[in-house]
């Protein structure tokens, strides 16, 4: 079992930490916002963090987070504590620069991290400190239960009270019968087009995407031919396709249907916006959709 793989999806990428990557962590962690709510509130001191990091290394199972839409590093999360006879692991150690607070960032991380690591494992725990209330609401929101309290010693820091929640295959996302989608991930976009992705690359759903788009009057956007086939659905508005030189156009209540391999070219010329729902199989993804004078 490998816990310092390089993990990845369309938005977010776990590197395994090494030793040159301390300097832009640190530039990171050297916000002291980050640790107001942690047991070690002082990690955003140099020597402090000097320390964590030594930890980080010697666990043999640290990560960089990098964020794919930015290129930044937003964070570090590690996998630690493998016990081989209880089949379990910890994750922990986790934290984020201010400005991915609140994102989807987070859960996207652990579901990567849960993922892979239930192939080897059947219990996943967390160590999180008992005030951090923050920390707390994010593992209750992953769907972890805590099952106690306990003092634990940082590495190279202090003994700490917390709690532990604790998460088994049986309980992960992926065995369950149903999952409900309350927030869907907002795609960032320069353009004025709103793309609310319910399920996709951003849920790790890779077989099918759908997303709730909303584009503005005169918008478009250029030519691509993409490796999955594309279902469109028209609410309001109109849409104007362009297929291998055909033009089409859709009205409320009306869908269609694109092969993949079609040179497509979505369009709203019209002076209302179009709100439609777009269905990829499989799942859309900037590798697949092959966009003209867009590299890659």
């Amino acid at each position: 079992m490998n816990i310092q793989p390089t993990l990845e999806n369309d938005f977010v990428r776990l590197i395994p930490l090494v030793e040159n990557d301390f300097e832009p962590l640190f530039a990171v962690a050297s916000d002291p916002e980050i640790w107001e709510q942690h047991p070690n509130k002082d990690r955003y001191k140099r020597e402090v963090f000097e320390n964590f990091f030594q930890g980080a290394m010697e666990s043999g199972g640290a990560f960089k987070i990098i964020d794919k839409n930015t290129g930044e590093i937003a964070g570090s999360t590690r996998f630690y504590d493998y016990d081989p006879e209880e089949h379990s692991i910890f994750i922990g150690y986790t934290f984020y620069a201010t400005k991915f607070w609140g994102s989807t960032l987070n859960p996207q991380v652990k579901k990567l991290m849960l993922d892979y690591i239930f192939r080897f494992v059947v219990t996943v725990n967390f160590h999180v400190g008992k005030d951090n209330i923050r920390s707390r609401k994010a593992m209750e929101k992953l769907g972890a239960t805590m099952i106690g309290e306990l003092n634990v010693a940082y590495a190279y820091e202090p003994e700490r009270l917390n709690v532990v929640y604790q998460i088994n295959k049986k309980d992960d996302l992926n065995m369950k019968k149903y999952r409900i989608q309350a927030s869907p991930f907002v795609v960032p976009t320069t353009d004025g087009k709103l793309i609310e992705e319910h399920w996709g690359n951003s849920t790790q759903t890779s077989n099918i995407s759908i997303a709730r788009m909303v584009a503005p009057p005169r918008w478009s956007e250029p030519h691509q031919t993409p490796e999955f086939d594309e279902f469109t659905i028209i609410i309001s508005g109109r849409k104007h396709f362009e297929i291998d030189g055909e033009a089409v156009i859709l009205d409320k209540g009306q869908s269609i249907m694109i092969a993949k391999g079609a040179r497509v070219r979505y369009s709203n010329p019209f002076n209302e916006p179009c709100e439609y729902m777009a269905i990829c199989l499989p799942a859309f993804s900037m590798d697949l959709v092959h966009r003209e004078g867009i590299a890659k």
